[in-house]
């Protein structure tokens, strides 16, 4: 299975330029959200995104911090710094969605975890790592 593209919200394509989301500056975390999240195309604030998973099996609140880095010139792709892993442990840990948004509210961008869709599952004992693609989250040209 592999994890879809990332899409971005409406509100957040402007944000990129408008220097809501400053890369270097703005604090970054990725939360894991269940089939009933509510995440899409209307998606603004982090706060009013449902199905955020339980605090439990490995898993806490707000996700994990994470950070971009920037490469190229003419041509930039912003990927992922370090891939966030979540080590599942007592129960297993379904997600079907993860969320990337700026610690001060804002979402950035949402992918389904598997393209199927469905949800993934991690057995106790085993580790979850969400990956960027080898193109990164997104390039600007």
């Amino acid at each position: 299975m592999a994890a879809g593209e990332w899409l971005f919200p409406s509100a957040s394509k402007p944000s990129l330029l408008d220097g809501t989301f400053i890369f270097g500056v703005t604090s970054w975390r990725m939360s894991l959200h269940t089939s009933d999240s509510n995440i899409g195309p209307s998606a603004t604030l982090f706060s009013d995104v449902t199905g955020e998973l339980l605090e439990e099996n490995g898993y806490t609140s707000g996700g994990k911090s994470i950070e971009f880095t920037l490469s190229g010139s003419n041509v930039v792709t912003a990927n992922l710094a370090n891939d966030p892993v979540w080590n599942v442990v007592d129960e297993s840990l379904v997600a079907r969605y993860a969320v990337i948004y700026a610690v001060d509210g804002n979402v950035l961008c949402y992918c389904l975890l598997d393209d199927t869709p469905d949800d993934v599952t991690v057995l106790p004992g085993n580790t979850l790592t969400v990956a960027a693609s080898v193109d990164g989250i997104f390039t600007l040209s």
